[in-house]
């Protein structure tokens, strides 16, 4: 018979951690000197390490100590700050250049050499942080593209991103860490194909994750099985060169595209791209679904859906064009006027404190610019986005303005001989295009040019350079009378949780630690963090629910209600005593794109020109809190008139270590477990393939510790079984998968990490629905895993499944031997699973951790 135990919350605390548990966090977490000593004794105290830190950023010892506990006691009761956070904070003594953040954006790829190089430069300084890091490379021109200036044609956007790939393994490996990387890749780009084929070669883009951004145009296509073409941006010189007829239906597709800079617009701002090819869209449709059947990858991302749910929507469309002036552009210097293609990084500039240093530099090749002439009889050609001080009819500075939000007549502020003075803008016209040039200097983010004030390239924030601070908490450490009739969750706890964490998380921007000074601009700009939970499968077990059934849908949506909403009332508290975000500060300028996004506010009396509090636009306008206000209406009210701390709170992480590790392999974020008992492929050093390790889920060890100490899965003992309800990841239907994920993302302002797992032999018709399941629920992205031993070998892979996969070695005899995949076999003087072994050597990657 099963013995019985105790059910009470204090027993669930109690259970140890398992062994594979225990060691990652000794390994990735647990704060060490130089020379291997442990300086964090037990979890507990990096817990306290973790909670001086943060509390450190409070003003005056008392409030320090004060929240200090507080943060003790979440961190105790299951909050669980992201793995660069545990790692990093309150470790500069020893690990100086690290960061507390774990994802970045970099800045858009321009389509050139030099700023291709730069960003694997500015890559790599971010990995080398800790900072994992994602990139759009649809920004290339395709394979084959002429490229007039080094009179050839260019390899494509997959050649450059293999150069990333190689510095990313180089930099992790050197670091010890595993880099992360992710790569966009527009639907409609000509090479879209061989970016979805590119992870079919053995070893190749093994440090990317890669996802497609998919367009609600092209779902429509495939609905409707319409021809899709492929195409990409005309520069303003191949118009000129080749005579291009823009009104040319099959040559020209006009695009409503992110980047514009140097790329043919019309008047409405679209971008006109050359067609090179069409493909019937079904037939592209169906090489996507049959590449993450057989390789997981790549995913999708509904770009349409981001952008329309976007709290930012209102500032964050305008990452297109930087702002710059033209080469030739005289700079005022200490030592005199010097062309702005002279200036570097470190050189002495003249601004409107005196003087400072060139912090950044940067360069565009082929903008389209505008010549700006004044009443002093200076001019400047800049582009659209430049930014200028301007000046109110009393002489005082009203606030810096974009060119293209200028007028003639307009005064903006000029700086001759230590004067401040104005000048009056009297002509704006199309200048063509040139090579551009930014400077920033960071103690008064200006600089001056023909006597006119300029603002630097670091003032307006861009989504490109953002970042995102993650954290989650434990759903497991709130449930009550687990495994019984009278199973419950402490929703109390849980709220004063969501309060103390978000705090916790926003003192986490002070220290960010961050390596490029557009990085830490933006995080402080916006503040946006991303708090979700981990343990929902788990906990859903624990309750004696089934994932993906009705009763678990309302639970999934409950909790993620209460987690914004009680967020956002945080927001409003922080705003208060600390501040609003400064980019909801700010006031913007009414565009007429506004207003066809937002149709409301034309009714609420807004046109074109009118300026407006970033507050408001957030609050009022943007989708997501249009719809927290349905529930808290007083609440969203209030923050459009004081601001929020923050302009995003909420997403739920893949959270895939820190389960293992800190919350005893409770399931990882919002899924179900993968397996209650299965094997984990980990890098050890020193070993030349992954080892295999033994691991258990949280529910099981809780059930055996509370229950049935005999309890196995699979096992086919009567004393020995599992409830029924104690359902896997693959034994839940791709619909059920994608259902869970529905009921969180209405309450998630930014994204979900999901992925839908499927067995092997899961039919691939049945399979390629899942994809337009997910559009039709109005998800932002989807994610699928089937497991395919001839692919690849995954990190988490069941016993079942090892057992039942042949693997095939050729010795240099000539001998061909088969093993199964949880046979251990010996090569090269070390033990390895023989499955593990295989992917090292098909992959390349043996010997090389």
């Amino acid at each position: 018979m099963p013995t019985k135990l105790s059910t009470d919350l204090d027993a669930i605390t109690d259970i140890p951690l398992q062994d594979a548990s225990a060691d990652i966090w000794d390994t990735k977490y647990r704060l060490k000197t130089k020379s291997g000593a442990a300086i964090d004794g037990s979890i507990d105290e990096t817990y306290q390490r973790v909670a001086k830190a943060l509390s450190s950023v409070e003003k005056g010892k008392a409030k320090q100590d004060s929240y200090y506990k507080e943060f003790l006691w979440a961190l105790r009761q299951g909050v669980i700050p992201a793995g660069r956070i545990i790692s990093n904070a309150g470790a500069h003594e020893h690990k100086p250049a690290t960061s507390t953040i774990n994802c970045t954006v970099s800045g858009s790829i321009v389509d050139s050499m030099d700023d291709i190089l730069g960003k694997v430069h500015e890559a790599g300084l971010t990995l080398k942080a800790g900072c994992g890091i994602g990139y759009e490379f649809s920004t290339l021109r395709p394979k084959d593209a002429y490229v007039s200036g080094a009179g050839a044609y260019t390899s494509g956007p997959l050649s450059f991103m293999d150069i990333y790939d190689k510095m990313c393994f180089t930099v992790s490996s050197a670091g010890g860490r595993r880099g992360a990387q992710m790569a966009t890749f527009d639907i409609g780009h000509p090479d879209v194909v061989e970016f979805i084929r590119a992870k079919r070669e053995d070893g190749r883009l093994r440090q990317f994750n890669l996802s497609l951004l998919i367009t609600a145009e092209f779902v429509v296509a495939v609905k409707e099985d319409k021809s899709w073409p492929l195409s990409f941006p005309i520069m303003q010189r191949e118009r000129e060169e080749d005579n291009l007829d823009l009104n040319d239906e099959s040559l020209i597709l006009w695009r409503d595209l992110p980047h514009t800079e140097g790329y043919v617009e019309n008047e409405d701002g679209l971008v006109a791209c050359k067609i090179t090819k069409t493909m019937p869209a079904r037939r592209l449709w169906d090489i996507i679904m049959s590449s993450t059947y057989d390789y997981a990858e790549p995913g999708f991302i509904l770009i349409d859906k981001v952008n329309e749910m976007n709290n930012n929507w209102f500032c964050e469309d305008i990452r297109a064009t930087n702002p710059c002036l033209a080469e030739g552009t005289l700079v005022h210097t200490p030592q005199g006027l010097r062309k702005v293609e002279a200036i570097k990084e470190g050189d002495i500039i003249s601004t409107v404190d005196g003087s400072g240093a060139v912090e950044t530099v940067e360069k565009h090749e082929n903008v389209a610019v505008l010549k700006v002439s004044f009443s002093n009889k200076k001019s400047l050609l800049a582009t659209e986005a430049h930014i200028f001080h301007t000046v109110n009819d009393n002489g005082v500075i009203n606030r810096n303005k974009r060119l293209d939000e200028l007028i003639v007549g307009d005064l903006v502020s000029t700086f001759d001989n230590g004067q401040l003075a104005t000048t009056e803008i009297i002509n704006i016209e199309d200048a063509g295009v040139a090579t551009v040039y930014d400077l920033y200097e960071p103690k008064s983010d200006t600089w001056i040019t023909e006597t006119i004030v300029n603002r630097g390239c670091g003032e307006q924030p861009l989504p490109p350079y953002g970042s995102c601070l993650l954290g989650s908490i434990n759903l497991t450490r709130f449930i009550e009378k687990p495994f019984t009739d009278k199973a419950s969750f402490n929703w109390a706890d849980y709220r004063k949780t969501i309060r103390i964490f978000t705090r916790m998380l926003d003192n986490v921007v002070e220290i960010n630690g961050l390596p490029l000074e557009k990085q830490r601009k933006e995080i402080t700009s916006k503040r946006r963090h991303g708090m979700g939970y981990l343990g929902l499968g788990s906990t859903l077990t624990m309750l004696g629910m089934k994932y993906g059934d009705k009763e678990s849908l309302g639970f999934t949506s409950e909790v993620t209600k209460i987690l914004a909403i009680e967020g956002w009332k945080e927001a409003l508290h922080l705003a208060k005593e600390k501040g609003t975000a400064p980019a909801l500060e700010q006031t913007y300028k009414v565009t007429g794109s506004m207003l066809h996004k937002r149709p409301e506010m034309v009714t609420d009396g807004y046109k074109a020109g009118d300026e407006i509090a970033g507050k408001v636009l957030h609050a009022k306008y943007s989708r997501y809190m249009q719809l927290v206000a349905q529930e808290e209406p007083e609440l969203v009210a209030q923050l459009a008139e004081q601001g929020a701390r923050f302009t995003h709170h909420s997403s739920i992480a893949p959270t895939g270590t820190i389960s293992l590790s800190l919350a005893n392999n409770a399931s990882n974020g919002i899924e179900p477990s993968f397996a209650h008992h299965y094997a984990r492929n980990v890098i050890r050093e020193g070993k030349k393939s992954k080892e295999k390790i033994d691991v258990f889920s949280f529910e099981l060890l809780a059930y055996r510790a509370l229950v049935n100490d005999k309890a196995m899965p699979y096992s086919e003992q009567a004393d020995e079984q599992l409830p029924e309800y104690f359902i896997t990841a693959d034994a839940i239907t791709p619909k059920q998968h994608v259902d869970v994920q529905a009921a969180a993302q209405v309450w998630i302002d930014s994204s979900i990490s999901k992925t839908a797992n499927v067995p092997t032999d899961f039919p691939y018709e049945d399979f390629k629905d899942v994809y337009m399941y997910a559009y039709e629920q109005g998800l932002k992205g989807c994610t699928t895993f089937r497991f395919n031993p001839e692919a690849f070998q995954g990190v988490l892979v069941k016993e079942s499944d090892l057992e039942n996969t042949t693997y095939q070695f050729t010795l240099e005899d000539g001998h061909v031997i088969e093993l199964k995949g949880n046979e251990e076999i010996e090569y090269d003087g070390e033990m390895h699973s023989a499955a593990n072994l295989f992917d090292a050597l098909k992959e390349g990657y043996y010997g090389k951790f």
